[in-house]
């Protein structure tokens, strides 16, 4: 018991909490992400390119365009969501 009183506060937050502070790993895991996103928005554009093929020409002359993805968990009273998404500018194909 004493061991682990001790121990506790000498542990690091990412071993209790899942954090993770390597640098490296951090950006292997957002570049992943930001794959997966794109990948969304592809699959998204031609889903939509299939349903209304005349809206190709309007998504091409807009300014940019946005996919987003949610997660969300109801359990009874408790509610949370989390999600991320991609905006590329049409001219430019620059990516937010």
């Amino acid at each position: 018991m004493i061991f682990a009183l001790i121990a506790l506060p000498l542990s690091s937050s990412g071993a209790l909490f899942g954090k993770e502070d390597d640098p490296e790993k951090l950006a292997k895991k957002a570049a992943k992400e930001r794959a997966e996103i794109q990948e969304m928005r592809s699959e998204t554009l031609r889903d939509l390119y299939k349903l209304k093929p005349e809206v190709q020409e309007e998504v091409m002359d807009s300014e940019a365009v946005a996919v987003f993805s949610t997660l969300g968990v109801n359990i009874l009273l408790l509610s949370t969501a989390r999600g991320g998404g991609i905006v590329r500018e049409t001219n430019s194909g620059e990516e937010t």
